[in-house]
């Protein structure tokens, strides 16, 4: 895990994957298969971006991406986590003492922060079908993204949901 210069963390891990970045004070997290594997191409498309990051053109970003992919990005005063249109790739986050943290490993995350209180309505989903529904999680204060959807944090603001892709 790299320090974390504001109160967004990016917790995910140089391993299964994963490919890590940093350049001109934006650090820059991909995992992804076709085009969306293109560490430098992406870098460079956000970085026109990066300094006026907005919804709207996060979201023009995220639409011009082909493939499989997961991507989580800090650079000054903002944070984005995305994730492609099927989500074939997780990402999890979650607010600690110190402030928001984005993992791709919910089971990381969940044991880091200790979070232990479990949702009784995904419980039940659970135990009905094996799976949760929806974007629920097993464990309050555990977040994931959904399919097509991206999460904006900035400090001092409850992080922006929004799904892109429909």
């Amino acid at each position: 895990m790299r320090t974390a210069t504001s109160s967004i963390q990016i917790a995910i891990q140089e391993q299964f994957g994963w490919h890590f970045s940093q350049r001109d004070g934006v650090e820059f997290w991909v995992k992804g298969y076709g085009r969306a594997r293109d560490l430098a191409a992406l870098m460079q498309r956000l970085k026109t971006h990066s300094l006026n990051l907005s919804r709207d053109a996060l979201e023009d970003y995220l639409c011009g991406l082909d493939g499989h992919f997961a991507i989580a990005a800090r650079g000054p005063g903002w944070a984005f986590a995305a994730v492609d249109r099927v989500r074939s790739i997780p990402i999890a986050f979650a607010k600690g003492s110190k402030g928001w943290i984005i993992d791709d490993q919910a089971g990381r995350l969940k044991l880091r922060l200790g979070l232990d209180d479990v949702d009784p309505n995904a419980a039940l989903f659970l135990a009905m079908s094996g799976y949760t529904i929806d974007n629920s999680c097993l464990f309050r204060g555990l977040r994931q993204l959904g399919p097509g959807e991206f999460v904006m944090f900035a400090p001092d603001r409850a992080p922006e949901c929004k799904r892109y892709f429909i």
